[in-house]
């Protein structure tokens, strides 16, 4: 996990390690702050089952 705070927003990467491939999310600044991660920390993440666009970590 990669967390870059950009303003009003914090950029959250998170590397997938079956794949390689790598997911960007957008959190505002207040969720951000709510939901903290450490840099290279493992997390568990899924999509909402109501929009594929609601990534849950």
């Amino acid at each position: 996990v990669e967390m870059i705070y950009q303003g009003d927003f914090i950029e959250t990467k998170i590397c997938l390690d079956q794949t390689g491939g790598l997911i960007t999310s957008y959190l505002n600044s207040r969720l951000g702050r709510e939901t903290q991660f450490s840099p290279g920390e493992e997390v568990l993440v899924h999509w909402s089952p109501e929009s594929s666009n609601i990534l849950i970590g």
